[in-house]
Protein backbone atom coordinates (compact mmCIF):
# COMPACT_ATOMS: atom_id res chain seq x y z
CA UNK A 1 0.00 0.00 0.00
CA UNK A 2 1.95 2.97 -1.21
CA UNK A 3 1.51 6.58 1.00
CA UNK A 4 0.72 9.46 -0.94
CA UNK A 5 3.06 12.92 0.00
CA UNK A 6 1.22 15.79 -0.28
CA UNK A 7 2.81 18.70 -1.66
CA UNK A 8 1.72 22.64 -1.76
CA UNK A 9 1.26 24.92 -4.05
CA UNK A 10 0.20 28.58 -5.15
CA UNK A 11 -3.44 29.33 -5.21
CA UNK A 12 -2.52 32.61 -6.67
CA UNK A 13 -4.37 34.58 -3.56
CA UNK A 14 -2.02 36.69 -2.30
CA UNK A 15 -1.40 36.62 1.45
CA UNK A 16 -3.15 39.51 3.84
CA UNK A 17 0.42 40.23 5.37
CA UNK A 18 2.97 40.59 2.93
CA UNK A 19 6.02 39.84 4.82
CA UNK A 20 9.90 39.48 3.55
CA UNK A 21 9.46 35.87 4.74
CA UNK A 22 6.18 35.30 3.24
CA UNK A 23 7.06 36.84 -0.32
CA UNK A 24 9.94 34.44 0.09
CA UNK A 25 7.71 31.20 0.42
CA UNK A 26 5.78 32.24 -2.32
CA UNK A 27 8.25 33.14 -5.10
CA UNK A 28 9.59 29.57 -4.66
CA UNK A 29 6.09 28.31 -4.53
CA UNK A 30 5.76 30.23 -8.23
CA UNK A 31 9.24 28.88 -9.24
CA UNK A 32 8.68 25.49 -9.76
CA UNK A 33 6.83 22.45 -9.32
CA UNK A 34 4.68 21.46 -6.31
CA UNK A 35 6.88 21.25 -3.47
CA UNK A 36 6.42 19.19 0.47
CA UNK A 37 5.80 21.92 3.50
CA UNK A 38 9.76 21.43 4.43
CA UNK A 39 10.79 22.01 0.85
CA UNK A 40 9.60 24.97 0.70
CA UNK A 41 10.38 25.82 3.75
CA UNK A 42 13.72 25.14 3.71
CA UNK A 43 14.50 26.71 -0.15
CA UNK A 44 13.01 30.02 0.91
CA UNK A 45 14.72 30.04 4.51
CA UNK A 46 11.87 30.51 6.96
CA UNK A 47 10.01 28.31 9.58
CA UNK A 48 7.25 25.86 8.65
CA UNK A 49 5.11 28.13 10.52
CA UNK A 50 5.24 30.72 7.96
CA UNK A 51 4.19 28.09 5.31
CA UNK A 52 1.55 26.73 7.89
CA UNK A 53 0.46 30.08 8.09
CA UNK A 54 0.06 30.75 3.90
CA UNK A 55 -1.51 27.07 3.96
CA UNK A 56 -4.31 28.65 6.54
CA UNK A 57 -4.94 31.86 4.16
CA UNK A 58 -5.57 29.87 1.20
CA UNK A 59 -2.50 31.24 -0.62
CA UNK A 60 -0.59 27.68 -0.37
CA UNK A 61 -2.66 24.63 -0.98
CA UNK A 62 -1.83 21.13 -0.54
CA UNK A 63 -2.12 18.28 -3.36
CA UNK A 64 -1.48 14.81 -3.42
CA UNK A 65 1.64 13.68 -5.47
CA UNK A 66 1.91 10.44 -6.85
CA UNK A 67 2.93 7.57 -4.48
CA UNK A 68 6.00 5.50 -5.61
CA UNK A 69 5.54 2.01 -5.47
CA UNK A 70 8.18 -0.26 -3.57
CA UNK A 71 10.17 -2.42 -6.29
Amino acid sequence: DPRQDIALVATGQEPQRATPQRQRVMEAARSGPAMKASELAQMAGVSASVVKGLVGEGVLEPVALPAFAPF
